[in-house]
């Protein structure tokens, strides 16, 4: 190891820092912070034509349900989850970007990922697992703003 350091007190720091996140949660239907949505599209090269045929179809059918769900307060536990994968995949895939050209690749990327870990217990949901990753881009929870 390059050092050492007694680790167990900074974990306990970050779970406890972590517990009082939750008093000061967003709402996720806030104003979203983020540049027109084909503003958002160029800086992400997301082409028109998967945005109006493929993610606006799934913000349609799903947006308002996630963000329902996402929002109340029995669902806490999976909002943490949502938030805590959100921002993991928005460092990897700010870091991997250059691997992938237009960012449906990268959708397809998450998606396939997803399912190729559990193919048969996640098959049903291969259409609502790219909705969520839209709504994640839409919301801007991933993608670039700048």
């Amino acid at each position: 190891m390059p050092f050492e350091f007694y680790d167990k007190d900074i974990r306990e720091v970050i779970i406890i820092f972590h517990s009082t996140l939750l008093k000061n949660k967003k709402k996720f239907d806030s104003i979203l912070e983020r540049p027109e949505i084909e503003e958002k599209n160029r800086i992400n090269n997301l082409d028109k034509s998967y945005y109006d045929n493929v993610l606006e179809y799934d913000l349609t059918r799903y947006r308002t349900q996630i963000l329902d769900f996402l929002e109340n307060h029995r669902n806490l536990e999976y909002a943490e989850y949502y938030e805590e994968t959100a921002a993991e995949l928005k460092r990897v895939i700010e870091t991997k970007r250059d691997n992938f050209g237009d960012f449906k690749e990268v959708f397809d990327f998450l998606t396939k990922y997803l399912m190729e870990k559990e193919p048969e217990k996640l098959k049903r949901y291969r259409n609502t697992i790219p909705a969520l990753f839209h709504f994640m881009y839409y919301q801007c929870d991933i993608g670039r703003e700048k």
